[in-house]
């Protein structure tokens, strides 16, 4: 239930759960969430494996305590809690899970571009156990669905990469061990 005064901790956890603001921008939450991530693994990225897994695995836990926060906040009384479409730090997490280990190859020049894109529509599409996260409730179900289609979205880049291995030419090495 939703308190009549939101409190600095409210104010706080609104603003990481809406990736500084972005997921109060009114078109396409999503893709606003998703690009949140982009500055985020380029930074990671840069800065090694090791940083990129721990900075992972903070989004998560942090994403996971601010979107049960979130259900609390935006419940309506005598109803369900639902994740309000503000929430979009699952979407910044699903992204970050797309690009852990995917395959950098160069005929695509960004291959975090098509991490980006193949991730929102994966994420659009909810195929098969993304969308059955998708329809349970609670604030791990919001940040499993997305860690889902982050994964689903790794897995078709990696057959792009291999396909093109095969038949092309054989340059593809896991993002996390480029530099």
């Amino acid at each position: 239930m939703q308190d009549s005064k939101p409190g600095r901790l409210d104010k706080a956890a609104e603003w990481v759960w809406s990736v500084a603001g972005l997921g109060f921008i009114p078109l396409a939450p999503s893709f606003w969430g998703a690009l949140g991530g982009l500055p985020l693994y380029a930074l990671l990225f840069l800065l090694g494996w090791k940083a990129y897994l721990a900075g992972y695995a903070a989004i998560f836990l942090l994403g996971w305590l601010v979107s049960a926060r979130s259900l609390a906040f935006y419940q309506k009384p005598g109803q369900k809690a639902v994740q309000n479409q503000r929430v979009v730090i699952d979407r910044t997490f699903g992204f970050l899970t797309a690009m852990f280990l995917a395959p950098q190859y160069d005929f695509l020049v960004f291959p975090f571009l098509w991490g980006f894109f193949l991730f929102l529509l994966v994420d659009y599409l909810k195929p098969w156990l993304v969308g059955q996260a998708n329809r349970r409730e609670g604030a791990l179900f919001i940040m499993l669905d997305d860690f889902l289609a982050g994964l689903a979205s790794c897995f078709i880049m990696w057959l792009v990469a291999i396909a093109h291995y095969l038949f092309v030419q054989p340059h593809i090495l896991p993002a996390i061990f480029a530099r």
